[in-house]
């Protein structure tokens, strides 16, 4: 609001969160306004392969038209999980998941706690779904190729969506709404919509992300992400 007095802006809120890096507003049907706020870093690494310093909780808050403020809704904490891109050597894999590296699932990911590096986010809604992309990276944001390379390997980035029965954002459904209606003529039961096996995790190749943007041209989706180490990348957003 404007102070009329000084002609001056003044905070209607000011929100301490430490190693905030971006903010992204956006709102979910029948459910409100929201701004997720992503946590990358709160110190530098001590020196390379140190990624604890970029293993911090990202937050999301919504806002509360009474109080007229946004407030802390849900915590992106260890519940969510990093693994390393694709392609790196062996012994940069472990350093990525030291020191506890337990293979899980049948393609031998080896997850670490937190949404590694988290730069930034990109909500987009498609097909009646919410989702939530967090572009993930490490190393300093003014060092090198060369300079990050040396420091270690990238984690993939995070695909999220808001479900609506925990009202929360949390791993893809493995079969939405529409993709129900489209192929069985119905949508998904009570039973099919909070079942816990129709949830998996989606991380995708983004080498160094800076940023994420959902596109729709010509009839087709996709995702585009700005990375430092990939350049531009366009994904097509579809499932088989």
């Amino acid at each position: 609001a404007v102070d009329p007095d000084t002609e001056l802006f003044v905070p209607q809120q000011n929100l301490t969160i430490p190693g905030a890096f971006h903010a992204a507003p956006f709102s979910v049907p029948n459910e409100g306004y929201f701004v997720a706020v992503a946590v990358r870093q709160t110190q530098p690494p001590f020196s390379n392969g140190d990624y604890s310093a970029y293993d911090q909780a990202s937050y999301i808050y919504k806002w509360d038209a009474g109080g007229e403020a946004l407030v802390l809704y849900q915590t992106l904490g260890a519940g969510f999980k990093s693994v390393v891109e694709d392609g790196v050597p062996v012994a940069v894999q472990d350093g990525f998941c030291a020191p506890a590296c337990t293979p899980v699932g049948t393609g031998g990911a080896r997850p670490t706690d937190l949404l590694r590096g988290t730069t930034s986010f990109a909500p987009f809604e498609f097909q009646g779904e919410t989702y939530l992309v967090a572009a993930q990276s490490v190393c300093e944001p003014w060092w090198s190729s060369t300079e990050c390379a040396a420091f270690g390997a990238q984690p993939k980035s995070a695909i999220l969506q808001f479900d609506r029965t925990s009202r929360m954002f949390g791993e893809l459904r493995v079969l939405t709404h529409s993709d129900s209606e489209a192929g069985r003529g119905r949508p998904l039961s009570d039973t099919e919509d909070t079942h816990p096996d129709l949830t998996a995790a989606l991380r995708i190749n983004a080498g160094r992300a800076v940023k994420f943007q959902h596109l729709q041209f010509a009839g087709n989706t996709f995702l585009l992400v700005c990375s430092l180490t990939r350049g531009l990348v366009l994904y097509p957003w579809h499932f088989e």
